[in-house]
């Protein structure tokens, strides 16, 4: 059960505080929402999220909230079937819209779980000076791609890729005081179920910010466990 949108003062009974989204439920959790507040949770392995709304408390049964206290009936919507073929390790899904950012605004992409096999790489790292170095190296730290270019772009060959792959990049160049220097991310590319499922997800994801936030936490859940392999 993952909270995926919160408005107004919603309390997790006990010792969890706040309710605040997305962050995971456990079942028997009792919410307790304020006048004018309202919290969705998404049941996803059920392919189904709930509105709870207060003033009123609620205990988070496995078949669905149950109100208490003379609160609202939850309103139950459906949601895309292909959730149900989802597994969201709920230890890392983040905290909707919290980015942790560094001192220096260096940026790579791509970087995550892409749905399609990337066409370009592109960077910006203001410290660094080209030319840049590029290398791109498979699951088992092989180098598929070693390049010199000096935009702050790349082109990838047709094939070059593969769905399924998992990849770690880096781009390499001189500071201002002709010291080496290199900025590295990683990435991996869905397989065809994986895109499949991923499509179906991503076309409801605009229907609300609720299902933009729950669409995230399955994009990073799915990234964190390919990093963890």
């Amino acid at each position: 059960m993952l909270a995926t949108e919160v408005q107004g003062e919603a309390i997790a009974e006990g010792s969890r505080g706040r309710v605040v989204a997305v962050a995971a439920l456990p079942a028997k959790s009792l919410i307790r929402l304020a006048d004018g507040a309202h919290v969705i949770v998404a049941y996803v392995e059920d392919a189904r999220e709930f509105e709870l709304r207060g003033p009123g408390r609620y205990r988070l049964d496995a078949a669905g909230p149950q109100p208490l206290d003379n609160a609202a009936q939850p309103v139950m919507r459906s949601l895309p079937a292909a959730y149900r073929q989802i597994a969201i390790d709920a230890s890392r899904v983040e905290q909707f819209g919290v980015v942790m950012r560094g001192i220096e605004p260096d940026s790579l992409t791509p970087r995550g779980l892409q749905i399609d096999v990337p066409a370009t790489l592109s960077w910006r790292a203001p410290s660094l000076h080209p030319p840049y170095t590029v290398t791109i190296a498979d699951e088992a730290d092989v180098p598929v791609l070693v390049r010199q270019v000096m935009t702050e772009s790349l082109a990838l060959p047709p094939r070059l890729l593969r769905p399924g792959g998992r990849y770690r990049w880096s781009v390499a160049g001189r500071d201002a005081n002709g010291r080496s220097q290199v900025r590295a991310g990683s990435f991996n590319v869905a397989d065809a179920s994986l895109r499949a499922i991923l499509l179906e997800l991503q076309a409801s994801a605009d229907e609300s910010p609720a299902r933009r936030a729950l669409y995230a936490a399955v994009l990073r859940s799915a990234t964190n466990r390919s990093d963890a392999r």
